[in-house]
């Protein structure tokens, strides 16, 4: 297993009506080994609550490859959210990754025009 990094923070602010996905490539800590299963959640980091249902939509969360996708939706200006993605590999191998992002009204965004879709790579 390498020692990466796992904490992504998205560099712009998601404005609060915006809808996009997130993709984390975990490529070189797979390794031979493919994904068996994600569990994706989320919470807000300012009062700690769980924030999944608010955060993302599971209907539209998910992997193909080495890359992780979770689908980000709402949130409430001025707070900074989590989305934890919990992967277990056919081969028995755990490990977690996090996105940290801050939500902003659309008049504050600097990139309030376009969805944003980020990818990070380790």
């Amino acid at each position: 297993m390498i020692e990466g990094k796992r904490l992504f923070n998205l560099p712009e602010e998601k404005p609060a009506f915006s809808e996009w996905f997130v993709t984390v490539d975990i490529k070189e800590w797979l390794g031979a080994e493919d994904i068996q299963t994600v569990v994706f959640s989320a919470i807000c980091e300012d009062d700690g609550t769980d924030a999944s249902s608010t955060i993302l939509d599971g209907a539209k969360n998910t992997y193909t490859g080495s890359y992780l996708k979770p689908f980000v939706k709402a949130g409430q200006p001025g707070y900074t959210y989590r989305v934890e993605m919990r992967v277990t590999t056919t081969q028995g191998s755990k490990e977690v990754w996090y996105v940290r992002f801050d939500v902003a009204d659309y008049y504050r965004s600097t990139n309030m025009g376009v969805a944003l879709d980020a990818v990070l790579y380790e």
